[in-house]
């Protein structure tokens, strides 16, 4: 008698919806000016979404580039937003550069 392990059937799409939740979530923070909680969210968001997806697919190439098209963009903003309000006299001379 074959062993089916019924969890394979729900974890995936329960991890997914939880990374797509977290990383709304992060955009939400991002929109109101907290870009600490706003990285923290969509790590996590990508943490569950990766699991998700891993899952679901052994399409490694695909887990990869969804990370790098989720991280790479988010951190950038979150990263602008967090030197913007920190340092608030250091981005009005980096403005006036630009």
């Amino acid at each position: 008698m074959e062993y089916y392990d019924i969890r394979m059937e729900w974890e995936g799409p329960v991890y997914a919806f939880f990374g797509v939740a977290l990383q709304l979530l992060a955009w939400q923070k991002y929109a109101d000016g907290r870009p600490d909680e706003c990285l923290l969210a969509l790590l996590a968001g990508t943490v569950f979404l990766l699991v998700g997806v891993g899952y679901l697919t052994e399409f490694t190439s695909f887990v990869v580039a969804a990370a790098v098209v989720l991280l790479v963009p988010a951190s950038y903003f979150s990263l602008k937003v967090h030197l913007k309000n920190s340092n608030p006299k250091w981005w009005r001379w980096y403005e006036r550069q630009s």
